[in-house]
């Protein structure tokens, strides 16, 4: 299940995590996002409610959104949640437009 907020939730998380790791002598990355498959993978929002049916892609296709602009090491942190939820809008844009 593809969700906006959990796509957001945990792009944040990997963009927090490359910010505390820490990489030697880099202070711009460009970040993408991506699906290493689309099968098997539907658009959903996740709550309590019991799902009866759901539809699948039939495209295999990776779903990829290339980087459009670098955030600075400081960004990876302070800005990780609203860079991350762009990054999931435009993951589920994409998403959809491959289907």
């Amino acid at each position: 299940m593809l969700n906006v907020d959990d796509a957001a939730q945990r792009i944040a998380a990997a963009l927090h995590l490359v910010g505390q790791v820490g990489v030697a002598g880099a202070t711009r990355f460009a970040v993408g996002v991506g699906l290493t498959t689309g099968s098997m993978v539907s658009l959903a929002a996740l709550n309590n409610q019991p799902r009866n049916s759901v539809s699948l892609r039939m495209n295999n296709a990776p779903v990829r959104v290339e980087p459009d602009e670098t955030m600075s090491f400081a960004a990876l942190d302070q800005g990780a949640n609203e860079a991350a939820m762009l990054l999931a809008q435009s993951l589920i844009r994409a998403f959809q437009n491959t289907a």
